[in-house]
């Protein structure tokens, strides 16, 4: 997957790093990905789709974004510092790549698909 990753995401060069399943985009690194992670658990995190691949979203500190993919294992999760770019226009520009990983082994459910 990582070398299906664009060049430019939300509008932020890619730079070289040197850890591996991992890459990153602006100078300073404002997008990060890392894929190799363990599938998480069901989560109360709010789940949402884009482009057929399913991210929980972790607003960890106000300022930067952690999505995690839900039901691909193994698991992607890109950080994006909300100071510098988009989260949704990176996970536009990610998940095509990402989706090609693997094939989907879970997917979100609305708490309405609960109670149903």
């Amino acid at each position: 997957m990582i070398v299906r990753l664009p060049e430019e995401v939300a509008g932020l060069s890619r730079r070289s790093v040197n850890a591996q399943s991992t890459a990153a985009w602006g100078d300073p690194v404002a997008i990060i990905i890392r894929c190799g992670l363990p599938k998480p658990p069901p989560s109360p995190l709010p789940c949402f789709s884009v482009r057929g691949v399913d991210w929980l979203r972790d607003d960890v500190d106000g300022q930067s974004f952690v999505f995690t993919t839900f039901g691909l294992d193994p698991a992607t999760e890109v950080i994006v510092d909300a100071n510098v770019a988009s989260g949704t226009q990176a996970l536009q520009e990610l998940s095509p790549a990402v989706e090609t990983q693997s094939p989907p082994v879970a997917r979100c459910l609305d708490v309405a698909d609960i109670l149903d």
